[in-house]
């Protein structure tokens, strides 16, 4: 921790953690929300006037992001399916080329 000038001349001490890579096979979201827990079981016990303050919350950015995953998942199976049916007209043909990028996608991401 490090002591900076705050308001008014008041001193306020400064710390961080920071995590660039979150432990293997750990959902980031799931962690951010249990971090987020932990910290609002600990203020109540903090002394007057010390808080805990995020600065760098990635949870709405993943948030995000999963849900462009989502749409370009949903949009991609459409159209190769919709390729697929003018093109080949074959029942199985269209089974075979159509659903493995989502299959994929989905074991690989859930």
């Amino acid at each position: 921790m490090t002591p900076s000038d705050g308001c008014a001349g008041e001193e306020q001490f400064r710390g961080g953690w920071r995590s660039d890579r979150g432990a293997h096979g750990e959902n980031t979201k799931d962690v951010i929300d249990r971090v987020k827990e932990k910290i609002r079981e600990i203020e109540p016990g903090l002394p007057a006037g010390v808080h805990i303050v995020s600065f760098y919350d990635r949870s709405e950015l993943i948030e995000a992001t999963v849900g462009t995953l989502r749409h370009a998942l949903i949009e991609e199976i459409i159209l190769v399916t919709l390729a697929h049916v003018i093109f080949l007209m074959h029942f199985r043909s269209i089974l075979v080329v159509t659903l493995p990028l989502p299959l994929a996608c989905s074991v690989r991401f859930c």
